[in-house]
């Protein structure tokens, strides 16, 4: 698989939030990540934010406690072998703070494991590359990066098929053509 580079995580704390009642007793700590941000950043619960518009030149106290550190990623990827044409199967694996990461991913990476499972050894007329990506929740890092690395192979893909969130009651289906 590729490395999709370097990539810094902030970890942010909202507190003290006590010049807002209504904000003061909800669970205002909420953690962000955001490669793009070279600044601290935080997020308030929306009714905190409508609770302190309704106070105009009320203060409100934000403490951040944030650290940068510089981390690597991979996205893992396996091939049958190569043919002129290609299918891509793919889903990414990571979560995020808030989401439900058994259905957004997870569910869309096991079954990328059991087809990859199921097709291996299929004698089929076209490449298949199966890619699990890392890095999608917060930015597309690892789809970023495998589109940079496989550049000069994309005129071979015939078909790329994305699973994402199988994993959810309310998911939807759609389809995309690009050409």
């Amino acid at each position: 698989g590729g490395s999709t580079g370097a990539a810094g995580a902030d970890t942010l704390m909202a507190t003290d939030v006590s010049a807002c009642p209504a904000a003061a007793s909800m669970d205002c700590e909420q953690f962000t990540e955001d490669w793009e941000l070279d600044i601290p950043a935080a997020t308030i619960p929306r009714e905190a934010l409508i609770a302190l518009l309704h106070k105009p030149g009320a203060k409100a106290h934000l403490r951040i406690q944030a650290r940068r550190s510089p981390s690597n990623a991979r996205n893992i990827i396996a091939r049958t072998p190569a043919r002129e044409i290609k299918l891509v199967i793919c889903a990414h694996f990571d979560t995020f703070y808030g989401t439900p990461g058994a259905g957004d991913n997870g569910a869309s990476a096991g079954a990328l494991l059991a087809l990859a499972k199921r097709l291996k050894g299929e004698d089929l007329p076209f490449q298949l590359e199966f890619v699990a990506f890392n890095g999608e929740e917060a930015l597309p890092m690892g789809d970023d990066e495998y589109m940079r690395r496989g550049e000069d192979a994309l005129g071979r893909i015939l078909l790329a098929i994305n699973m994402d969130g199988m994993g959810t009651l309310s998911g939807t289906n759609s389809v995309a053509i690009y050409s």
